[in-house]
């Protein structure tokens, strides 16, 4: 991601539909250097069953910081079981104009 670009992330979550879920919020920045441009609301859905859970929203981020990005992971769970997401990390870097 350059900086000042703007970039999407999608968050998916699916699992058993009596699973609560620890979603994570989206304040106006992430750790002091991604700001927040945007954010949709959560969206769910159920399988036809309606034993599966999905769960998804998209956030929109900017960072005008050079430098790796590691996203915090997200908790669900239930009782005694816990899940983690994935860990997600950005690189931004300046733009490099052409040479003269």
């Amino acid at each position: 991601m350059l900086i000042g670009d703007q970039v999407k992330m999608k968050l998916k979550f699916e699992g058993p539909s009596g699973m609560q879920v620890i979603w994570p919020v989206f304040n106006d920045t992430i750790l002091g250097n991604i700001i927040v441009i945007g954010r949709s609301k959560i969206d769910s859905s159920f399988s036809k069953d309606k034993k599966s859970l999905t769960l998804t929203q998209e956030v929109r981020f900017t960072s005008f910081d050079s430098g790796f990005i590691q996203f915090p992971r997200y908790l669900s769970g239930t009782g005694f079981s816990r899940y983690f997401g994935e860990n997600c990390i950005v690189r931004a870097q300046h733009a490099h104009g052409p040479h003269n």
